[in-house]
């Protein structure tokens, strides 16, 4: 597992912590468990070696009680929300690894920015029309989520978004056809569920894709991290290229049926790909490897990422925080890996 950081020595703990501008210990700071160290203080020792000893020992107990518990949070940083902060890893490692016999097939992994530290999973062809809210630091399944009156043939992908109202939503899509012959494939939208709980919820879209010349096979999905972002479908053509197709605004309003045209190439035996959360590049992951693009598809400067061959290596996505990825293959008993970015 990725080691976790931890507090300030000085300034309490990541992200805030102390009052701006007012040194821990000083008359009308803060202190520890919520009293002022002035009404504690006054009046203050005549002797002046005692009020030191004192304000030292409040300081003290002040920064242990910040620095309490495991995990830090980002929540003070500008922009990015709170959750634990997991050490950027500078060679693949693993977090933990994947027990759950429920997942025994995985394909796509997103993360939640509502809930930082899980990642949204689920298994590919053969099973129900569910996803699984997986804790990132233990590998193990903090809820199952099911659609109601869904049934998906071949799920391959999951994205999380923000809808017209910045609320987050996530994108499952079951774009799976190995064999290439299904008329038209479906993504359907759904509420991000607001608690970490088992539960049935409702889609609020299904949109219907067809192919303009011929049906493809597509494991993987882009979702722009933007309120009603760009959307793009990315296909898997064997040891062909395979190619970017854009659906079309319109898809964030209801349900619908859209016919879709290529944007641009991608890499053969393309798997899954991701947006960072802050928008500013995304990855493609392949059964040897994976590349970090700048921008939006078809994207710009490639880099390589450090995944290597990992056999049916199948899901991809960036830390909520957009510092490093993480990535998993199909099969029971698998790692969570955690791969740096280039």
């Amino acid at each position: 597992m990725g080691s976790i950081a931890g507090c300030s020595a000085v300034g309490g703990p990541a992200g805030g912590g102390f009052t701006a501008g007012i040194p821990c210990g000083s008359v009308g700071s803060p202190g520890p468990i919520g009293f002022d160290i002035h009404d504690r203080l006054s009046p203050m020792p005549r002797n002046p070696a005692t009020a030191t000893r004192l304000l030292v020992v409040a300081c003290l107990l002040f920064a242990l009680s910040a620095c309490s518990g495991e995990t830090a949070d980002r929540g003070g940083e500008s922009g990015v929300p709170g959750g634990p902060v997991i050490d950027a890893p500078t060679d693949p490692q693993e977090a933990c690894r994947i027990t759950d016999p429920r997942l025994d097939e995985l394909s796509g992994l997103a993360a939640s920015t509502q809930h930082p530290g899980i990642l949204w999973t689920h298994n590919d062809s053969g099973d129900s029309a569910r996803i699984f809210a997986l804790d990132a630091l233990t590998c193990e399944v903090r809820a199952e989520v099911r659609l109601a009156g869904v049934s998906t043939r071949d799920t391959e992908a999951i994205s999380v978004g923000k809808d017209a109202d910045s609320q987050p939503v996530l994108w499952l899509g079951d774009v799976g056809d190995n064999a290439a012959t299904n008329s038209s494939v479906r993504l359907y939208r759904f509420g991000e569920p607001a608690q970490i709980k088992d539960q049935t919820i409702k889609v609020q879209a299904t949109i219907t894709v067809k192919y303009f010349d011929e049906p493809y096979n597509a494991e993987a999905m882009l979702v722009q991290p933007s309120a009603a972002g760009r959307i793009w479908i990315v296909t898997k053509r064997g040891s062909k290229q395979g190619a970017y197709y854009e659906l079309p605004k319109s898809v964030w309003g209801g349900s619908k049926t859209v016919t879709l045209r290529p944007t641009g190439s991608v890499p053969a035996m393309t798997t899954d790909a991701t947006f960072a959360p802050d928008g500013r590049t995304y990855a493609i992951r392949t059964y040897f490897g994976g590349t970090q693009f700048q921008g939006v598809p078809p994207g710009e400067d490639p880099a390589d990422l450090d995944i290597g061959f990992r056999g049916q290596g199948e899901g991809l996505t960036y830390s909520y925080d957009s510092r490093f990825l993480y990535a998993v293959s199909e099969g029971a008993d698998n790692p969570l890996l955690m791969i740096p970015l280039p």
